[in-house]
């Protein structure tokens, strides 16, 4: 199966389709739930459509089943769509959705984005509230531009949890190869 379709990056076009031509696949197993859904809403008001939605000559779905409720419920009566022109267009509705979800966060990364649009305001065009930015600050620990207030150290115990001749777990232990006696372990 490492048959390449004939379309080269030069020929990849986009048509203008009616949204009521469109069918959703019959095995489409992703599910798009509202608040999806008012994102996809949300992005195609600030945004316009960046991307066609992917479809068989006949105009089933292959790829954008979300956009396309999102548009209809705009009010929208046409898309972009490209035509897949491949051998395999199951395939690639399974490929599509997996190759997304093979994707990794880079939290810090994002945080950061983030927080820069949202100092020019512009955190709503990008899907987010500034309760989950607040979230993902916190979890990063993201510096924000308000002062960082250190807690005190706690005093330590006044009898001592560890003993001579304890034993921890603490999972793989390298020992050191200058240390000759056991208690210098």
């Amino acid at each position: 199966m490492t048959q390449m379709p004939n379309t080269s990056l030069s020929e990849l076009s986009t048509e203008l389709r009616s949204l009521d031509s469109l069918t959703p696949h019959p095995r489409n197993y992703r599910r798009h739930p509202e608040h999806q859904v008012e994102i996809l809403r949300e992005s195609l008001r600030v945004h316009g459509q960046q991307k066609p939605v992917v479809i068989t000559p006949d105009g089933t779905i292959l790829a954008g089943h979300g956009l396309v409720e999102a548009a209809k419920a705009e009010g929208w009566t046409e898309i972009a769509c490209h035509v897949y022109d491949g051998p395999y267009p199951e395939a690639f509705l399974a490929i599509d959705n997996r190759a997304s979800d093979l994707a990794e966060d880079d939290d810090v990364a994002l945080a950061q984005l983030l927080k820069d649009l949202n100092a020019e305001q512009q955190l709503p065009a990008a899907g987010w509230s500034e309760e989950e930015l607040a979230e993902l600050l916190e979890s990063t620990k993201v510096e924000t531009n308000e002062e960082i207030v250190e807690d005190e150290p706690p005093e330590p115990p006044k009898v001592a949890v560890t003993r001579p001749g304890d034993i921890w777990l603490l999972g793989r232990v390298v020992q050191c190869p200058k240390c000759k006696r056991l208690t210098d372990v």
